[in-house]
Protein backbone atom coordinates (compact mmCIF):
# COMPACT_ATOMS: atom_id res chain seq x y z
CA UNK A 1 0.00 0.00 0.00
CA UNK A 2 1.27 3.90 -0.95
CA UNK A 3 2.29 5.65 2.17
CA UNK A 4 0.66 8.99 2.34
CA UNK A 5 3.03 11.79 2.80
CA UNK A 6 3.41 12.68 6.32
CA UNK A 7 3.54 16.65 5.78
CA UNK A 8 -0.19 16.09 4.72
CA UNK A 9 -1.21 14.40 7.75
CA UNK A 10 0.73 16.69 10.53
CA UNK A 11 -1.90 19.54 10.71
CA UNK A 12 -4.30 16.73 12.01
CA UNK A 13 -1.55 16.13 15.17
CA UNK A 14 -1.01 20.33 14.89
CA UNK A 15 -4.06 21.08 15.80
CA UNK A 16 -5.18 18.89 18.28
CA UNK A 17 -2.01 19.62 20.58
CA UNK A 18 -2.89 23.33 19.99
CA UNK A 19 -5.36 22.49 22.38
CA UNK A 20 -8.55 22.43 21.59
CA UNK A 21 -5.60 14.85 5.55
CA UNK A 22 -4.87 13.09 3.59
CA UNK A 23 -6.24 11.96 0.76
CA UNK A 24 -9.48 9.66 1.66
CA UNK A 25 -8.89 6.26 2.94
CA UNK A 26 -11.66 3.68 2.05
CA UNK A 27 -14.66 3.64 4.49
CA UNK A 28 -14.96 0.09 6.29
CA UNK A 29 -18.43 -1.59 6.32
CA UNK A 30 -19.56 -1.99 10.03
CA UNK A 31 -22.71 -3.52 11.56
CA UNK A 32 -21.84 -3.30 14.69
CA UNK A 33 -22.66 -0.17 17.58
CA UNK A 34 -19.99 2.52 17.78
CA UNK A 35 -20.57 3.97 21.75
CA UNK A 36 -18.40 6.41 23.12
CA UNK A 37 -18.57 8.70 26.27
CA UNK A 38 -18.25 12.58 25.16
CA UNK A 39 -17.91 15.01 27.69
CA UNK A 40 -19.36 12.36 30.21
CA UNK A 41 -22.29 11.73 27.88
CA UNK A 42 -22.81 8.41 26.40
CA UNK A 43 -23.56 8.50 22.17
CA UNK A 44 -24.36 5.86 21.06
CA UNK A 45 -23.96 5.15 16.47
CA UNK A 46 -25.99 2.32 15.51
CA UNK A 47 -25.08 3.29 11.89
CA UNK A 48 -21.93 5.65 10.73
CA UNK A 49 -23.72 9.01 10.89
CA UNK A 50 -24.22 10.02 7.10
CA UNK A 51 -25.50 14.07 7.41
CA UNK A 52 -23.50 15.74 9.35
CA UNK A 53 -23.54 19.26 10.34
CA UNK A 54 -20.40 20.64 11.43
CA UNK A 55 -19.27 23.53 13.77
CA UNK A 56 -15.71 25.24 14.15
CA UNK A 57 -12.94 24.54 11.46
CA UNK A 58 -11.72 21.50 13.13
CA UNK A 59 -14.45 19.23 13.16
CA UNK A 60 -15.07 19.88 9.02
CA UNK A 61 -10.76 18.90 8.62
CA UNK A 62 -11.51 16.19 10.54
CA UNK A 63 -13.91 14.69 8.19
CA UNK A 64 -12.00 15.52 5.23
CA UNK A 65 -8.84 14.16 6.57
CA UNK A 66 -10.39 10.94 7.28
CA UNK A 67 -12.26 11.04 3.70
CA UNK A 68 -16.19 11.45 4.81
CA UNK A 69 -16.54 15.80 3.24
CA UNK A 70 -19.40 14.19 1.03
CA UNK A 71 -21.60 13.37 4.59
CA UNK A 72 -21.21 17.02 5.46
CA UNK A 73 -24.44 18.57 4.53
CA UNK A 74 -23.67 22.30 6.53
CA UNK A 75 -20.71 23.96 8.13
CA UNK A 76 -20.82 27.11 10.62
CA UNK A 77 -18.27 29.31 12.56
CA UNK A 78 -15.18 28.42 10.50
CA UNK A 79 -12.43 29.97 11.76
CA UNK A 80 -10.49 30.69 8.14
CA UNK A 81 -9.44 28.38 5.06
CA UNK A 82 -9.33 24.76 4.88
CA UNK A 83 -5.58 23.78 4.28
CA UNK A 84 -4.64 23.62 0.61
CA UNK A 85 -4.63 19.97 1.03
CA UNK A 86 -8.45 19.48 1.54
CA UNK A 87 -9.89 22.65 -0.32
CA UNK A 88 -10.56 21.28 -3.40
CA UNK A 89 -13.21 18.66 -1.09
CA UNK A 90 -14.19 21.91 0.89
CA UNK A 91 -15.52 23.84 -2.24
CA UNK A 92 -19.02 23.38 -2.32
CA UNK A 93 -19.98 22.60 1.02
CA UNK A 94 -22.97 24.22 2.41
CA UNK A 95 -22.18 27.05 5.07
CA UNK A 96 -24.97 28.06 7.46
CA UNK A 97 -23.62 30.54 9.00
CA UNK A 98 -20.17 32.82 9.95
CA UNK A 99 -21.25 32.41 13.63
CA UNK A 100 -22.81 29.42 15.99
CA UNK A 101 -25.87 28.69 13.97
CA UNK A 102 -29.53 28.68 15.64
CA UNK A 103 -31.33 25.41 16.63
CA UNK A 104 -34.06 26.15 13.72
CA UNK A 105 -31.05 26.35 11.02
CA UNK A 106 -29.34 23.45 11.99
CA UNK A 107 -32.69 21.01 12.21
CA UNK A 108 -33.56 22.60 8.73
CA UNK A 109 -30.57 20.33 7.38
CA UNK A 110 -32.14 17.25 8.96
CA UNK A 111 -28.66 15.90 10.17
CA UNK A 112 -28.04 12.59 12.03
CA UNK A 113 -25.11 14.30 13.70
CA UNK A 114 -23.84 17.82 14.67
CA UNK A 115 -20.50 17.30 15.43
CA UNK A 116 -18.57 20.83 17.34
CA UNK A 117 -15.61 22.16 18.26
CA UNK A 118 -16.61 23.75 20.73
CA UNK A 119 -18.80 21.96 23.59
CA UNK A 120 -21.09 25.43 24.22
CA UNK A 121 -22.37 24.95 20.83
CA UNK A 122 -24.99 22.48 22.40
CA UNK A 123 -26.86 25.07 24.36
CA UNK A 124 -30.68 26.12 23.86
CA UNK A 125 -29.42 29.41 22.86
CA UNK A 126 -27.30 27.83 20.36
CA UNK A 127 -27.34 24.73 18.72
CA UNK A 128 -29.84 22.92 21.28
CA UNK A 129 -29.01 21.15 24.30
CA UNK A 130 -27.79 17.60 24.04
CA UNK A 131 -30.64 15.51 25.34
CA UNK A 132 -33.26 17.82 23.43
CA UNK A 133 -31.23 17.22 20.10
CA UNK A 134 -31.25 13.45 20.83
CA UNK A 135 -34.98 13.05 21.44
CA UNK A 136 -35.58 14.50 17.64
CA UNK A 137 -32.77 11.79 16.73
CA UNK A 138 -29.96 13.96 16.04
CA UNK A 139 -26.57 12.76 17.56
CA UNK A 140 -24.31 15.17 19.19
CA UNK A 141 -20.53 14.93 19.35
CA UNK A 142 -17.24 17.47 20.81
CA UNK A 143 -14.25 17.34 19.89
CA UNK A 144 -12.75 15.47 22.94
CA UNK A 145 -9.76 18.36 23.53
CA UNK A 146 -12.90 20.85 23.58
CA UNK A 147 -14.64 19.03 26.69
CA UNK A 148 -14.87 20.90 29.79
CA UNK A 149 -18.03 19.65 31.75
CA UNK A 150 -16.30 16.17 32.03
CA UNK A 151 -13.93 14.11 30.90
CA UNK A 152 -11.44 17.00 30.48
CA UNK A 153 -8.15 15.51 29.39
CA UNK A 154 -5.31 16.13 31.74
CA UNK A 155 -3.03 16.94 29.29
CA UNK A 156 -2.91 16.60 25.72
CA UNK A 157 -0.34 13.90 24.47
CA UNK A 158 0.16 12.49 21.14
CA UNK A 159 -1.22 9.04 22.49
CA UNK A 160 -4.21 11.51 23.16
CA UNK A 161 -4.17 12.96 19.73
CA UNK A 162 -4.04 9.41 18.13
CA UNK A 163 -6.69 8.32 20.30
CA UNK A 164 -9.18 11.04 19.12
CA UNK A 165 -8.73 10.32 15.72
CA UNK A 166 -9.34 6.84 16.10
CA UNK A 167 -12.59 7.35 17.90
CA UNK A 168 -14.17 9.60 15.19
CA UNK A 169 -12.85 7.33 12.35
CA UNK A 170 -14.49 4.39 14.68
CA UNK A 171 -18.04 7.31 14.84
CA UNK A 172 -17.98 7.13 10.69
CA UNK A 173 -17.50 3.46 10.08
CA UNK A 174 -13.81 4.49 8.22
CA UNK A 175 -10.22 3.13 8.86
CA UNK A 176 -7.71 5.31 10.17
CA UNK A 177 -4.81 3.49 10.10
CA UNK A 178 -3.08 5.16 6.99
CA UNK A 179 -3.63 8.24 8.45
CA UNK A 180 -2.67 7.47 12.01
CA UNK A 181 0.76 5.84 10.86
CA UNK A 182 1.30 9.18 9.04
CA UNK A 183 0.92 10.94 11.67
CA UNK A 184 3.18 9.57 13.81
CA UNK A 185 6.41 11.37 13.95
CA UNK A 186 9.27 9.97 12.68
CA UNK A 187 11.04 9.81 16.45
CA UNK A 188 8.48 8.24 17.93
CA UNK A 189 8.71 3.93 17.90
CA UNK A 190 5.24 2.41 16.58
CA UNK A 191 2.81 1.01 18.33
CA UNK A 192 0.09 -1.88 17.09
CA UNK A 193 -2.38 -0.01 19.45
CA UNK A 194 -3.28 3.32 20.30
CA UNK A 195 -3.33 4.06 24.48
CA UNK A 196 -6.10 4.21 26.82
CA UNK A 197 -8.44 1.91 24.77
CA UNK A 198 -8.60 -0.64 22.52
CA UNK A 199 -9.59 1.45 19.51
CA UNK A 200 -9.89 4.50 21.49
CA UNK A 201 -12.30 3.67 23.84
CA UNK A 202 -15.16 3.00 22.09
CA UNK A 203 -17.35 0.47 22.89
CA UNK A 204 -19.60 -1.98 20.23
CA UNK A 205 -22.06 -3.86 20.43
CA UNK A 206 -23.98 -6.25 17.61
CA UNK A 207 -26.14 -4.43 15.52
CA UNK A 208 -27.52 -1.80 17.52
CA UNK A 209 -27.59 2.67 16.18
CA UNK A 210 -27.45 6.42 16.94
CA UNK A 211 -9.79 16.87 17.62
CA UNK A 212 -8.07 17.91 14.98
CA UNK A 213 -6.89 19.19 11.21
CA UNK A 214 -5.80 22.43 10.79
CA UNK A 215 -3.42 24.81 11.77
CA UNK A 216 -2.19 25.66 15.31
CA UNK A 217 -3.98 28.95 15.80
CA UNK A 218 -7.27 26.97 15.89
CA UNK A 219 -8.01 26.20 19.44
CA UNK A 220 -10.67 24.24 19.91
CA UNK A 221 -10.63 25.32 23.72
CA UNK A 222 -11.53 29.23 22.79
CA UNK A 223 -15.21 30.33 23.60
CA UNK A 224 -17.09 30.81 20.25
CA UNK A 225 -17.98 34.48 19.42
CA UNK A 226 -21.72 35.16 18.76
CA UNK A 227 -23.05 37.17 15.90
CA UNK A 228 -25.37 40.08 17.49
CA UNK A 229 -26.97 40.57 14.14
CA UNK A 230 -26.71 37.36 11.46
CA UNK A 231 -29.99 36.10 11.23
CA UNK A 232 -30.47 32.09 12.41
CA UNK A 233 -27.87 32.53 14.79
CA UNK A 234 -27.76 33.10 18.55
CA UNK A 235 -26.43 36.54 20.82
Amino acid sequence: MTRLPALLVLPVVVALLAGCAAPAVPETPTAEAVTVENCGVPVTFDVPPQRVVTIKSTSTEMMLALGVGDRIVGTAFQDGPVPEEWAADAADLPEISDFMPSEEAVLELEPDLVYSGWESAFAADATGERDELAALGVASYVQPAACRSADVPAKLTFDEVFREIQEAADIFGVSADDLLADSRPSWMPSSPTIAGSPRSGTRRGPTSRTSAPGSARRSSCSRPRASPTSPGTST
